[in-house]
């Protein structure tokens, strides 16, 4: 019993390990996250995406742990972590917010939840909800 309650303890962890693939659906006018996706639900053509998310750029990411899925998608429990890949669009051509630079203690909103950018590397920029 304790060697099968181990085994599943260290799947969860391998599963945290690998996160969960999403993308951030960025809108153009206020540079905003206006949703946070599955990778597996969201549109693989940019055609569709663009038709159900108009006016907006959509960037490759991770977060690690639990999520509650909502009307606008992922919906990460307090002190998770998320990484937005800045320089890996979803469709080739987005381009990450023009000019913007993010420091660490900087917030970020993330949907309806307010994040924190923890750390800034090769154009990764990590965060963790705050709010």
């Amino acid at each position: 019993m304790i060697g099968l309650n181990l085994l599943k303890a260290q799947n969860r962890r391998s599963a945290d390990l690998r996160g969960t693939d999403v993308v951030f659906v960025v809108e153009h006018k206020t540079h905003e996250v206006s949703h946070l996706i599955l990778s597996e639900n969201f549109p693989k053509v940019k055609k569709a995406a663009v038709r159900k998310y108009p006016d907006s750029n959509f960037f490759k990411g991770k977060i690690w742990g639990d999520y509650e899925l909502t009307k606008r998608g992922i919906l990460p429990p307090l002190k998770t972590k998320i990484e937005l890949h800045t320089r890996e669009p979803f469709f080739p051509g987005d381009q990450f917010f023009p000019g913007d630079q993010f420091f660490p203690g900087d917030q970020f909103k993330l949907v309806t939840a307010t994040t924190r950018v923890v750390a800034i590397e090769k154009g990764i920029l990590e965060l963790e909800r705050i709010r």
